[in-house]
């Protein structure tokens, strides 16, 4: 099942309801995969969707370096007329227990170190060029198309295609281990309680999660769209 869905009037996400085949494994998991710019009601779906979570797992790191990263977020979002997530959802508002599951500041500055000077160069300068030099073709409608079409590829070659110095392993290996490290855990510490925990994190990391959870026996019980924006 895709997790990125782009029609020629707007582009969704599927969320996901998990349950374990383990009987005796009672904890449930719900899914929320992230596109980090959309329209303000898609992050109050999303909010909405983790009401019934006692528990979620989120995403984020903090490195200077990556910085770069956020500019060209925050320009994207300007210029199609949309919102960040970061500035959207307050998790600490909701009245759930959050568990960050992503690299901390000292444990991303150790990876980002493993990518080759190349690279971290490109991030902080090409990716800023690039985007000055594309901005005028940008549109909601051409960010639809190249996530829904890039999905698929990014999954299925992320490790074998990735050299372990590249900026796209330190995205992907290095903070999925982290990730699976942290749901290991949870689930160990939590599979006696009927519960559920959301886990919140980007849309290109969602296959990933799924194929974990399928590892410890989970599959999915229900899949619903969240509407990310429109396509004007």
């Amino acid at each position: 099942m895709k997790v990125i869905n782009a029609s020629p009037s707007k582009l969704n996400v599927n969320g996901f309801d998990l349950v374990s085949s383990d009987e005796q494994n009672l904890l449930q998991f719900r899914l929320i995969p992230m596109i980090h710019i959309g329209e303000a009601a898609f992050y109050e779906s999303a909010s909405y969707s983790l009401r019934d979570c006692q528990h979620l797992i989120f995403e984020g790191v903090k490195l200077n370096k990556l910085r770069s990263f956020g500019r060209i977020t925050r320009r994207v979002a300007k210029k199609l007329e949309l919102v960040e997530q970061r500035n959207q959802m307050r998790l600490k508002e909701l009245p759930l227990k959050l568990i960050h599951g992503d690299l901390n500041e000292e444990e991303a500055s150790n990876a980002w170190q493993k990518v080759n000077r190349w690279e971290r160069l490109s991030v902080r300068y090409m990716y800023p060029l690039l985007y000055h030099r594309n901005k005028r073709h940008l549109s909601r409608r051409m960010m639809a198309s190249v996530l829904a079409n890039s999905q698929e590829e990014r999954y299925s070659y992320r490790y074998a295609m990735y050299p372990i110095d590249s900026a796209d392993f330190f995205i992907s290996e290095f903070r999925e281990r982290k990730l699976f490290k942290t749901i290991n855990r949870h689930i160990k510490e939590q599979k006696d309680t009927t519960s559920l925990t959301g886990i919140l994190y980007g849309a290109g990391h969602a296959k990933a999660i799924l194929a974990h959870l399928e590892q410890w026996g989970y599959s999915i019980q229900n899949a619903f769209p969240l509407t990310v924006f429109n396509i004007k």
